[in-house]
């Protein structure tokens, strides 16, 4: 079984009513994109999302927020298991704020931060870290984070809230 990390644009409005109603995360998660201004509305890092993590925070399943943002954080859409667990959502000002931690962090910064055997020994998903650091970190986790950058500094300047959710 994979587990997607993914990453849906919403409004303010649309998480006040999803947790309002938690029941009607499905029909929103899946339904087609929005076609929102500027792309599209939805975005996944594949694989890469607990990798993602782990170089942002140090640490597997913690950190602090802002950037703990992709396994934690937010508010929980009820008890409704989405894939993996609920969908967590984070408002329009949430989602500036992490928006604006993630501005001065490139990929030369994580890649300093890259220990193949921390990665190892922490089990990190999905667990590719014994492949060379070209394909598993360059060409993979680093290329999907600064996509997710790209897509949350469109979702900030959208004003936009966010839904995350790992399937």
């Amino acid at each position: 079984m994979s587990m997607i990390g993914n990453f849906r644009m919403s409004t303010d409005a649309e998480v006040r009513a999803l947790l309002a109603t938690p029941e009607t995360i499905s029909d929103l998660l899946y339904r087609d994109d929005d076609g929102s201004v500027g792309g599209t509305a939805s975005f996944d890092v594949d694989k890469a999302w607990q990798a993602i993590h782990f170089l942002l925070c140090g640490h597997p399943w913690e950190g602090d927020p802002p950037l703990n943002f992709i396994v934690a954080g937010g508010t929980p859409v009820g008890e409704v298991d989405v894939g993996y667990g609920p969908a967590r959502v984070f408002t329009s000002r949430e989602v500036a704020e992490i928006a604006e931690a993630l501005k001065p962090i490139g990929s030369a910064e994580l890649k300093r931060r890259f220990d193949a055997e921390a990665f190892a020994k922490n089990e990190i998903y999905p667990e590719i870290w014994d492949e060379p650091e070209s394909e598993c970190l360059d060409g993979y986790v680093l290329d999907y984070f600064e996509q997710l950058k790209e897509f949350l500094q469109r979702a900030q300047a959208q004003g936009r809230a966010l839904i995350v959710y790992l399937n």
